[in-house]
């Protein structure tokens, strides 16, 4: 997940991972039961702002698996108004895996995903993954509200390895 041109700096954000391997400086993220909550953080793609005030993730599982994974984000500011992402069946790392939005380019593809565009939107997205071995079931991220919106978007993810580097994320 490159992000091109974009800044993201959260502040009063905290991120616990358990088990191991969580580097997120060129090496393997992945994610044995994580849970990532973020108040007041400040995501700015692009020039435009993606505010999440109050969003929360939270994932049960092993192996970069979302057993039962809900993530809600609400408030104000280019936020998603109460978007749910629930996740549910067995071991997802993500093998083919599709997310579709609407708006203009978001996209994941192997190990990288690249954003462009500016004011990262969601009005009414819909996440399905399906695949084999560790993936998720069933698998719907809806998302109403305003300005939280990823333009364009076609999100593609392959694979179970999550890396970043440094404020450059690169996903799977």
């Amino acid at each position: 997940m490159t992000r091109y041109g974009c800044e993201e700096t959260r502040y009063g954000c905290e991120e616990t991972r358990f088990g191991s391997e969580m580097t997120r400086y060129g090496s393997e993220m992945t994610r044995y039961g994580c849970e990532e909550t973020c108040f007041g953080s400040e995501m700015t793609c692009f020039g435009s702002e993606v505010t999440r005030y109050g969003c929360e993730e939270t994932c049960f599982g092993s192996e970069m698996t979302r057993y039962g994974c809900e993530m809600t984000c609400y408030g104000s500011e280019e936020t998603s108004y109460d978007r749910q992402d629930a996740c549910f069946g067995s071991e997802m790392t993500r093998y083919g895996c599709e997310e579709t939005r609407f708006g203009s380019e978001m996209t994941r593809y192997g190990s990288e995903m690249t954003r462009y565009g500016s004011e990262m939107t969601r009005y009414g997205c819909e996440m399905t993954c399906y695949g084999s071995v560790v993936t998720s079931y069933d698998r719907q991220d809806t998302c109403y509200g305003s300005e939280e919106t990823s333009y364009g978007s076609e999100e593609t993810r392959y694979g179970s390895e999550e890396t970043s580097y440094g404020s450059e994320e690169r996903i799977w």
